[in-house]
């Protein structure tokens, strides 16, 4: 084929290509508009209703202990296991929890460091699975429910709260829940991802993300009266709320389900309970000085820093989310819950947007550059109308407008260095999850062909130093 002529046609495939993702492009963008609208409004006008920020650390340390049961699912985390029990037992400044942590009899190296752990911390106990792993993570929690049954005896559990083996849990944490739960049958507080070096921008993606939607999203969730999710860390969950659920439904955590968080939280809110979240910055220690992560009571850990590996998550986090929660729970709920349940479930289309987006954008400035050299290869070809320019330049707008947010948030919670590198981090965020996407949207397919239950890989988890972890509960307490 002529060279020329296959640029020609390459430009206007480009050309359509260009004006097609635009169009999708705008239909979020004005969607994004008008939920940023209504955070800010609410950011100034309501600020201490939403962010909780007249709780006190005095307020929480005068309160009376309600005792708390904190879940761990564990497998194959041999490695991790025993650092995060000994950080907990060592720094959270509370007195009335157990930790139980569910293991497997086929995972002989993890069961023998938890009962290790148990022999010098009381309050850790190692729930041993009725089934060999790996199962689900739901299936492992409602073992470790039931034991909790088993063992409280005369002093029943009043918050149940959910954590994972990597993380570093806040020392005032559970003087949190203790003074929100049961006023709230669900309560979440923050994930805020541990730093790594600036040049590692697959682990600050999920730093960026979690900056912006647990400062915005979430604040805003819990103020339109829609469901606050589940982050499946950090949380803490009524008594009452899990009895109540356990009652009415088969299992207490969908067993079959890749995020039994989100899942749970829903089931919650469908039930007339409140879920709710608290973004509460210390004070007054902290008053006057630079605002960091480790200032706010929430959870940290480190995400995975691979783009293999951060595929592999996304895409369960997608394939739960998008797909098995819309296929099980449908669109139940006051009008704020469907709407949220709209913007969770985007994703989707949103995804494959933004990553078809970049591929284009990256193609059509090659061909430009191009044609600086060459006259005969041909730029993108748009139509000459006036709309087609207007939509262009609405999407370039709003599209640098959403980046400077996100920076800002970023900026908020890490920093001015990490929140102008975020700009720079977003193309690779849309490839990762890009592909995760296309990766759910397969595994979701594969398991209606095959009838089978969608499954997912474990990933491999790391527990800070011990020089991260000084520094973070010197600045935590």
């Amino acid at each position: 084929m002529n060279p020329v002529t296959l640029s020609y046609d390459l430009a206007e495939v480009l050309g359509i290509a260009v004006v097609a993702i635009a169009i999708v492009f705008a239909f979020f963008r004005v969607d994004d508009m008008i939920f940023d609208a209504m955070y800010w409004w609410t950011f100034f006008v309501h600020l201490h209703a939403t962010w909780r920020g007249n709780t006190t650390v005095e307020e929480l340390h005068a309160l009376p202990q309600q005792r708390i049961a904190i879940f761990v699912a564990a497998w194959h985390e041999d490695d991790v296991i025993e650092q995060m029990v000994d950080y907990a037992a060592a720094n959270i400044d509370y007195d009335h929890y157990d930790i139980l942590v569910g293991v497997y009899p086929n995972d002989d190296a993890t069961r023998s460091k938890v009962e290790r752990a148990s022999k010098r911390y009381p309050n850790v106990h190692a729930v041993v699975n009725d089934k060999p792993g790996p199962t689900t993570k739901a299936q492992n929690l409602n073992c470790v429910y039931r034991k909790m049954l088993e063992i409280e005896g005369d002093d029943p559990f009043a918050i149940v709260v959910l954590h994972d083996v990597e993380d570093v849990i806040h020392p005032l944490s559970l003087r949190l829940y203790n003074r929100y739960v049961p006023e709230s049958q669900l309560f979440q507080i923050p994930v805020f991802a541990l730093e790594y070096p600036w040049y590692e921008f697959v682990g600050w993606t999920y730093a960026d993300e979690f900056a912006k939607n647990h400062c915005k999203d979430m604040l805003l969730r819990e103020r339109l009266g829609a469901f606050v999710p589940s982050a499946g860390v950090g949380t803490a969950m009524a008594r009452g709320g899990l009895d109540r659920v356990a009652e009415s439904e088969s299992d207490l955590f969908p067993e079959g389900a890749l995020t039994e968080d989100y899942q749970f939280a829903l089931r919650l809110h469908q039930h007339g309970l409140r879920t709710s979240f608290a973004l509460l910055r210390l004070s007054p220690q902290y008053r006057g000085e630079p605002k960091t992560a480790a200032a706010y009571i929430a959870t940290r850990e480190y995400f995975p820093n691979t783009v293999s590996a951060a595929i592999r998550q996304k895409s369960r986090w997608v394939a739960g989310i998008c797909l098995q929660a819309w296929q099980r729970t449908g669109w139940h709920g006051n009008f704020a819950t469907r709407y949220m349940l709209y913007r969770d479930r985007r994703g989707l289309v949103a995804n494959l947007g933004a990553f078809i987006g970049y591929i284009v954008f990256a193609a059509s400035l090659a061909l430009v550059i191009w044609n600086r050299f060459d006259q005969r290869i041909f730029t993108p070809i748009l139509p000459n109308m006036r709309w087609i320019w207007v939509l262009l330049l609405f999407v370039l707008f709003t599209t640098l407008l959403e980046l400077i947010q996100g920076a800002c948030f970023t900026t908020w919670i890490y920093g001015r260095q990490a929140g102008l590198l975020s700009v720079l981090r977003a193309p690779v965020a849309a490839y990762i999850n890009g592909r995760a996407t296309l990766r759910a949207l397969r595994t979701f397919v594969d398991s209606l062909i095959r009838k089978k239950p969608m499954t997912w890989a474990k990933t491999a988890h790391v527990f800070p130093t011990r020089q991260t972890l000084e520094t973070f509960t010197r600045e935590a307490t």
